[in-house]
């Protein structure tokens, strides 16, 4: 996981994101490996939060589902230990800051890094990435960096700092991808990282939103999970998807 540099060695990588525990953790499990099977490049696994204001609607739902169901920050790291177990993809779990920040930091770090897992927030600012950078490398676990479209001015510092990739997010549900794009090309001024564009829950119809990106996340597992869809209709969904974007 250390060298995300890889996922992006043979085209433009598709990124699943899926949330821990909805519907539940063994489901989870599943369902990650049937993507990973499916072909994708590195799964997005959510920490379940009772307040995810920076997350699509879609994502909010989910997260409301695996919380009621149970779902704690020990069980997300339990989930991503049996995959670790079964499959070697590469994972970035994602969770707002006060889940981490009641588990402890140090805590929290280590066990992503023996897991070997990267991590992302939507809620620290870039100015206050020192919070949790230091502690993180310490434990081997890289720290991804993202921009909005209207991170205007902020963009040079952040791209420039960024290592990895560099991730261009939305809070939409269904961007139309123009705003993404043209953060895209900004971005890639000031770095030479990849760069992976949010595309919420991105259908095989809008495929070519893909293009000025080197990789996409897609939140749309979220809906087909929603919608009681099996694990195998999750790894035939990223087939096509990666076909179609690398075509």
């Amino acid at each position: 996981m250390n060298d995300m540099m890889s996922v992006f060695a043979k085209g433009k990588a598709v990124v699943p994101f899926i949330t821990a525990g909805d519907p539940d953790a063994a489901s989870t499990v599943k369902y990650i490996l049937a993507m990973a099977e499916g072909g994708a490049d590195m799964i997005v696994v959510s920490v379940p939060f009772s307040d995810p204001t920076a997350e699509s609607p879609a994502a909010q739902e989910a997260s409301l589902r695996a919380l009621s169901g149970g779902m704690t920050p020990d069980g997300v790291l339990e989930i991503l230990r049996t995959v670790r177990k079964k499959c070697d993809i590469p994972v970035l779990l994602t969770s707002y800051m006060n889940p981490v920040f009641f588990y402890g930091y140090d805590a929290f770090f280590s066990a992503l890094g023996s897991i070997g897992a990267a991590f992302y927030t939507p809620d620290l600012p870039y100015e206050e990435r020192g919070e949790i950078s230091d502690i993180a490398a310490v434990h081997g676990v890289p720290v991804l960096t993202a921009v909005a479209s209207s991170s205007g001015s902020r963009i040079p510092a952040i791209a420039a700092a960024a290592s990895g990739f560099v991730l261009i997010a939305s809070p939409s549900d269904d961007p139309t991808g123009d705003d993404l794009a043209a953060a895209a090309k900004e971005v890639k001024k000031y770095t030479s990282v990849p760069v992976v564009a949010d595309l919420g829950a991105l259908g095989l119809d809008r495929a070519s939103a893909a293009a000025p990106f080197d990789g996409v996340v897609t939140s749309y597992p979220v809906r087909l999970i929603a919608s009681g869809a099996t694990p195998s209709a999750l790894g035939e969904y990223i087939s096509e998807l990666k076909k179609k974007i690398n075509s």
